[in-house]
């Protein structure tokens, strides 16, 4: 599988902080308008997560060079088609994690089912990337105990700052499930922990001009044709949360 070539854009990093800045901000205007509201509907989260990669699932497809060697020669056959996938256990190597702050809103729709929406900034200790998911969250509390158990589940998308060597952008489908629980900090705060799966696709396409090539020990040049793949990284991690509400 093809690496991917990482740059690092500042306005790429800045633009999610300053929506987040507006974020905690709309957080001061809502606390303030719901302090003689009772029921609160309206909740803002900041929830810190760690993510631990246990599987990758690596897919490509494209055209590439289909060169044999026909008496101790390099002929080139031109393009073929091919399509590829491989698998990796990440289960002992822990290097393969990642930090992630989240922001974002909830709406209680009763006392059972909440809705929201909100956004992200993280890194990986192994991509030298930042990752910015936007999502959409569900909240459901089946039992009515207390500590409140809930479970949930957030679906998006991941923008990045990275490109490959093509110039393309690299981002892909986000997707969280799991189980929280919530303790009362007092009347308007409380503290949620939460154990779930997170998976994280990464798809960007690749590109190559077409170029000569020279084989060793030979002056025979050949001209390899345009390429393009396409790249789908699926990572699947277990996620561990600690989030303050408000």
């Amino acid at each position: 599988m093809k690496e991917i070539k990482i740059t690092t854009g500042t306005s790429t990093v800045l633009t999610p902080l300053l929506i987040m800045i507006t974020m905690m901000l709309m957080l001061s205007i809502t606390t303030q308008a719901q302090t003689e509201q009772k029921p609160r509907r309206w909740h803002f989260e900041i929830d810190l997560r760690y993510q631990q990669e246990l599987y990758r699932h690596d897919w490509a497809k494209g055209r590439i060079a289909d060169l044999e060697f026909v008496d101790e020669q390099l002929i080139y056959k031109g393009m073929k088609d091919y399509e590829d996938t491989y698998n990796e256990s990440r289960l002992d190597n822990f290097e393969y994690g990642g930090n992630t702050l989240m922001l974002y809103e909830l709406y209680d729709l009763n006392r059972h089912m909440s809705i929201g929406a909100g956004l992200g900034i993280g890194r990986s200790f192994t991509q030298e990337m930042w990752q910015f998911p936007l999502f959409a969250t569900l909240h459901y509390k089946p039992w009515n105990s207390k500590p409140h158990t809930y479970l949930y589940s957030e679906l998006g998308w991941t923008f990045t700052n990275a490109e490959n060597t093509s110039g393309k952008g690299v981002d892909g489908l986000m997707f969280n499930l799991g189980v929280g629980k919530s303790f009362n900090l007092g009347s308007k705060k409380r503290l949620d922990l939460k154990i779930g799966y997170h998976l994280q696709q990464l798809k960007y396409k690749w590109h190559f001009n077409s170029f000569d090539f020279t084989y060793i020990d030979s002056d025979k040049i050949i001209t390899i044709d345009e390429q393009n793949d396409k790249m789908k990284h699926t990572l699947h991690h277990l996620q561990l949360s600690a989030g303050l509400v408000f």
